[in-house]
């Protein structure tokens, strides 16, 4: 097995490889990504067996095209027996390139699973595995989330009476912003905090949604 930065062709094989179900973004997702260049060949790395098959793929997004901001997607191949190797060399080597261009490491990761992850013995194993390397590697911290998605099918709710919704310009979304911050429970948001003041963090977070 063999770590290495791919080209642009490589890098949309490893978008297709075959992964566990239900972990991760899917190949379509990953291929808008790339085409968006958010994910880019030099921000990437991918593992190679001997028979020249991408078996693993560590590959790190970005907001432009200037700096890699999270790893996003970070996959070995489906039952693969060396699976954990593969993940903590694809770390290992994505790090050192990264720091070589001055960027920061280790940059935080998002694992998407299934709600019940738990329940599914293939997947939970993964979401183990990962966890134990990155840890390894510097990425010590997690948390987990549930996201929530509203689909055309699914009737609307009706509008409660408790509520008033009106039109607010950027300023009112800076000062609401600043106000949650304090205390919050996201991962992310007190790192921030620990380097910046919540109003500069927040003016970054409006910049982010409008762009």
């Amino acid at each position: 097995m063999r770590i290495e930065t791919p080209t642009a062709q490589l890098l949309h094989e490893a978008a297709t490889m075959a992964t566990t179900s239900g972990i991760g973004m899917t190949s379509a997702e990953i291929e808008t990504e790339i085409g968006a260049g958010r994910l880019r060949p030099q921000w990437s790395q991918v593992a190679i067996d001997d028979a020249a098959q991408v078996i693993g793929r560590a590959l790190w997004w970005g907001r432009d095209q200037q700096t890699p901001l999270a790893l996003d997607v970070w996959d070995v191949m489906a039952g693969h027996t060396e699976a954990a190797k593969a993940l903590r060399a694809l770390l290992k080597r994505g790090h050192a390139v990264l720091a070589a261009r001055g960027i920061p490491v280790p940059l935080p990761h998002t694992l998407r699973v299934p709600v019940a992850w738990r329940e599914d013995a293939a997947v939970a194993h993964e979401v183990h595995t990962k966890i134990v390397e990155a840890t390894g590697m510097g990425l010590g911290h997690h948390k987990e989330r549930r996201q929530f998605e509203w689909k055309q099918v699914t009737p609307v709710i009706p509008p409660s009476s408790r509520l008033r919704f009106e039109p607010a310009d950027d300023d009112t979304f800076i000062s609401l912003f600043a106000r949650a911050m304090p205390g919050s429970l996201d991962v992310m948001t007190r790192r921030e905090l620990a380097t910046t003041d919540a109003l500069s963090l927040a003016r970054d977070e409006v910049d982010y949604y409008r762009s």
